[in-house]
């Protein structure tokens, strides 16, 4: 649900570049949210699609502090996500802000939900 000044994490594995901003992308044409929000049951009025940030990087992490390091406004939730396991070939995430997601509902084992923090800006 939406809710200001709170970040919801997930770890991806398996994507390049352009197959996460396909999965993230709203299909304006036939007004259809992303397969992102369908598979997370993630209403398109919960979220503002500007405060989406994702990457996916040329290599896998282990560590969710090194893989959020790039972050926006990391600095300020990480450490409350700070032991959480991420799944094995975790090559990226996504960070929807102003977002408090109510666990992982996703069958998609390749897009994971790590967690919701606060941040700060």
């Amino acid at each position: 649900m939406e809710k200001n000044g709170v970040v919801s994490v997930w770890a991806v594995c398996g994507f390049g570049t352009d197959e996460l901003d396909e999965y993230t992308e709203y299909d304006y044409e036939n007004d259809c949210p992303s397969r992102f929000c369908i598979e997370n049951s993630i209403s398109a009025d919960d979220i503002d699609e500007d405060f989406i940030e994702k990457a996916v990087f040329d290599r896998t992490f282990t560590d969710i502090t090194e893989l959020l390091a790039d972050f926006s406004y990391s600095g300020s939730f990480v450490s409350a996500l700070d032991g959480k396991k991420l799944p094995d070939n975790c090559c990226g995430a996504i960070a929807v802000y102003d977002y408090e997601h109510e666990g992982n509902k996703a069958e998609n084992a390749d897009v994971v939900f790590i967690g919701s923090a606060e941040y700060s800006e």
